[in-house]
């Protein structure tokens, strides 16, 4: 092996680690987040929440999001049908969702659509695993 080589991958494996310690240190902890109900105050926040992870053009089928009276009426309307949706928040500002759009037909109300989005510096910490337990335990309510 050439010196150069060694040395090379010395420094991308210092620099890797230096990398994961910078990220660690960004990355907000997920303790102060609470894991609640989806209300009418939550809408605005939920939407903003909403329009960042669609943007990312990754995890979500819509590449923005729909119209804040759009999403104003499918989170009235997802209230108002008892369907199970959460919302992970820090003071007033949403940063996850869990929600599960039961199907149309009665005869298939036990079926349902998963909707879950995680901002991106609050993803890896399991706040995923915290929303779909609480909607399963939601679920298993109703």
């Amino acid at each position: 092996m050439r010196f150069g080589a060694g040395l090379r991958h010395v420094c991308l494996e210092y620099l890797a680690v230096c990398e994961g310690d910078l990220v660690a240190a960004m990355t907000p902890k997920t303790s102060g987040i609470s894991v609640e109900p989806i209300t009418a105050a939550h809408i605005d926040s939920f939407h903003r929440a909403l329009d960042l992870v669609a943007r990312e053009k990754k995890y979500l089928s819509m590449l923005e999001a729909t119209p804040l009276l759009q999403t104003r009426a499918f989170v009235t309307g997802m209230i108002a049908k008892g369907n199970p949706q959460f919302v992970a928040v820090i003071g007033e500002e949403v940063v996850g969702w869990c929600d599960i759009s039961r199907h149309f037909f009665p005869s298939h109300a036990h079926r349902g659509k998963l909707g879950m989005g995680i901002l991106p510096t609050y993803r890896g910490q399991a706040l995923g695993r915290k929303l779909i337990s609480r909607e399963s335990s939601k679920r298993a309510s109703s």
